[in-house]
């Protein structure tokens, strides 16, 4: 049985409103990878697990076949315990969540 095992890996660069995420999200389903990927302040997010030729053949690919509108800067990586989840999902982004804005209405009124 081959062996599996985890990696976190952090993009920076040009990743964010280019397409990164569902590039992503295909790339693992390519690979039966299942883990998240999301966007933070710093870039983009990555948490995958799998087996290692998968996560290699993935990480690989990541780096040679990014979307045309991006422009990765660095990928770190770091590879830890393998954990059994289900699937492969896009997490939403602290930016994509529902925000609330009050706008109050004008208090001075010009006369003009």
């Amino acid at each position: 049985m081959e062996e599996k095992s985890g990696f976190l890996i952090l993009v920076s660069g040009i990743v964010q409103g280019v397409g990164f995420r569902p590039f992503v999200y295909n790339l693992a389903k390519k690979y039966d990878l299942k883990g998240y990927v999301k966007n933070t302040l710093k870039g983009v997010e990555i948490v995958v697990y799998g087996r290692n030729t998968d996560l290699d053949d993935f990480i690989k690919d990541l780096k040679s076949n990014p979307p045309v509108l991006s422009k990765i800067k660095s990928i770190t990586t770091e590879r830890f315990e393998y954990k059994d989840l289900d699937e492969f999902y896009i997490e939403k982004s602290q930016s994509e969540e529902e925000k609330s804005i009050f706008i109050l209405p004008d208090i001075g009124i010009c006369k003009k």
